[in-house]
């Protein structure tokens, strides 16, 4: 697909198959990291009898990369999906496979964690799934408020709040992307991208954090930070795909941020292990090392992607339409079967293994099911696919320029 005759003026850039590598990378480690949560401390939608407590104290080492590294990929597929879609298209397009999935989700598999929850923690005893989906679940408020009705979601909150940002945002990335303005963004992400530099982008993550650390904050953590910095991640990633030359001056940083990585994370855990995290002082502490932990990640595993993963082959394009649909049904998938095993007499290790391979087979099923089948497609936020079940051609042409078909798979 030509880009905009509007935007010729905005170099060409060579698709980024590293982005699409980190984006299923990514949504791996959510699989693993929800599959352990049943095993953590804290209570989740359902817990296992048997608890660790290094498990929830390292989960921390996760989310600060997991989610800034999502939202970062989001934002830079933005940027370059706006180059070939205008505006008004590429919101119908995000409203269309970000808010589908979530409506869907919220009447139908995500009441099924909601049940198993309320099963699992004795709210509720002798009532099938089928008496507790009418009689309950809409009569009884809100879901972690007190009711039974996920109106968040669960994990599929996650798409909301990327839709939001999008309407947020599209007004600011329309302006930055005139031929007047972008000529000052890229003096601006040309000083940005200098050696170094690129780490004060975190600057701005601190504060914020800093803000909810001492007047709170509506939602609490969600996934790992507030959701107002989310936002920030977002924009950053907009801004590091307006100028190539971040490309290798992030390739350059892999080094200092493994330092940054190792230094910070190692901080973070002192204060969670000696106990000094939750007290008034520390906690402000604590939250000046984790942005900074979290984005040195991010830099870290944005360079090793750029360095080793920017190529192509049929398991990119087969698993990157992919992500959506597993990031969707992965969460379900794992309380389903962590509840059932979870009631079995096996160590801890065994129960963790078991359920991770189980779930992963059933989510390969259905994963399969969803993409020959057009409508399921569309609710589980693929494109409706043309001649989906016809053979394809032996010989393909591969273009290096952006896919308008893969632009919101960033999930």
């Amino acid at each position: 697909m030509e880009p905009l005759e509007k935007f010729s003026y905005i170099p060409k850039v060579e698709r980024r198959f590293d982005l699409d590598w980190l984006r299923m990378i990514s949504i791996v480690l959510v699989f693993f990291y929800h599959s352990a949560l049943i095993f953590g401390s804290e209570t989740w939608i359902i817990n296992n009898t048997e608890t660790s407590m290094h498990i929830a104290r390292c989960m921390s080492l996760g989310t600060g990369l997991i989610l800034p590294l999502f939202f970062v990929i989001a934002g830079m597929s933005s940027f370059y999906a706006l180059n070939y879609v205008k505006a008004g298209t590429y919101t119908l397009m995000r409203a269309i496979r970000l808010m589908v999935p979530f409506i869907i989700g919220i009447f139908t598999h995500i009441p099924v964690q909601v049940y198993l929850d309320a099963v699992s923690s004795g709210v509720i005893t002798g009532v099938s799934f089928f008496e507790f989906y009418g009689t309950i679940l809409f009569n009884n408020g809100i879901y972690d408020f007190g009711g039974a009705f996920p109106l968040l979601g669960n994990h599929l909150w996650f798409l909301v709040l990327l839709f939001v940002y999008s309407l947020i945002l599209i007004g600011p990335f329309f302006l930055l992307r005139r031929e007047n303005t972008y000529n000052g963004l890229l003096k601006v992400t040309s000083f940005l991208a200098k050696p170094g530099v690129i780490f004060t982008f975190v600057l701005p993550v601190i504060i914020v954090e800093q803000i909810h650390t001492h007047f709170g904050t509506p939602l609490g953590l969600l996934g790992g930070y507030t959701f107002t910095t989310y936002i920030l991640f977002y924009f950053i990633g907009f801004l590091i795909a307006s100028n190539e030359n971040f490309k290798e001056s992030i390739e350059k940083q892999i080094i200092p941020a493994l330092i940054g990585v190792m230094a910070f994370g190692v901080s973070m855990m002192v204060l969670i292990y000696v106990g000094t995290y939750g007290a008034n002082y520390w906690d402000a502490v604590y939250w000046v090392l984790y942005p900074i932990y979290g984005w040195c990640s991010v830099v870290l595993t944005m360079g090793l992607g750029i360095k080793f993963l920017n190529k192509n082959n049929k398991a990119r394009k087969f698993m990157n339409e992919l992500v959506m649909p597993f990031f969707i049904l992965h969460q379900t998938v794992i309380v389903v079967i962590g509840f059932y095993i979870i009631q079995l007499s096996l160590p801890m290790m065994v129960k963790y293994l078991i359920i991770v391979s189980s779930s992963l087979a059933i989510i390969g099923i259905l994963l399969v099911i969803i993409r020959y089948l057009n409508p399921l497609r569309v609710l589980f936020g693929m494109r409706w696919k043309k001649g989906l079940l016809q053979r394809k051609p032996k010989v393909e042409a591969v273009s290096q320029t952006a896919d308008t078909s893969e632009i919101t798979e960033e999930k």
